[in-house]
Parts: structure tokens; sequence; C-alpha cells
């Protein structure tokens, strides 16, 4: 499904798929319907793009982009990033979400960079406080 996946999208053609797991919490929703297009250019910090690792595929959001155009990502719940990718790893981005019939905005950007690092953070304290 991977290669099919990248295949359509290195021939200009848009994806969609339901996103699993709960690493890009609270703006892409385990359940949620995406849509994928090509990377025409370099992705942007704050982008949710859709990148290739060990035969899967992460939709995380762009964090950083290197001197060497290596990108970084990190899902907005999860405490950790990525690590760094080839550019050439990452694939596609996020364009819409479709939750419960009805699109979603597709955040981006710096403020949104930083309001989901505060609530990933949030979201993670939250649950070791109801662990103890």
């Amino acid at each position: 499904a991977v290669v099919l996946a990248v295949d359509r999208l290195h021939n200009g053609m848009a994806i969609r798929f339901i996103a699993r797991g709960r690493s890009m919490w609270p703006f892409v929703l385990d359940g949620d319907r995406v849509t994928i297009v090509p990377l025409y250019r370099h992705p942007e910090p704050g982008q949710i793009v859709l990148a290739i690792r060990d035969d899967s595929i992460l939709l995380h959001r762009v964090i950083a982009i290197g001197s060497d155009d290596r990108i970084l990502t990190r899902g907005d719940a999860l405490p950790t990033d990525d690590g760094w990718q080839d550019s050439n790893a990452v694939v596609g981005r996020l364009v819409a979400i479709h939750r419960n019939g009805r699109i979603v905005a597709v955040p981006a950007g710096l403020r949104t960079r930083l309001m989901s690092t505060f609530l990933g953070r949030c979201r993670r304290s939250v649950r070791a406080f109801r662990s103890r």
C-alpha cells in the first residue's frame, strides 16, 4: 500500500486515506479521512507532510528545515521528533481533513506549530497525572 501511495503522488495524483493513531492530536484525529497532494516544492515549517520511513508512512508536522535540505518532523502529540530525514523521503502534504461529513481547516504556520507543541505537552501531562 505504501508503494502504491508513493507512486500515485510521484505521478501527480492526490491520495486519500484514513489516518490512524493519535500522534497528531488535536489537529488530525484517529479516523479522520485525509487528502494528500504531491509535494511540488520544498515544505515549510508548520506544514503537515507525508513522509516515508522504514517502509511505513508518517503524517507529521515539519518542525525545521536543515541547511542541507534535510527535514525534521514530529507528531504534534509526541514528546520527541522523528529525526532528520532526506528531503526525498517527504512525498506529499496534507490539504484536507474530512471529519464527520465536513471539511476541517488544515492548520499550518508558526502559531499552529507552537500551539500544537503546547497542547501535546498538556495532553502528556494529563495522562501522566491520571496514571498516578
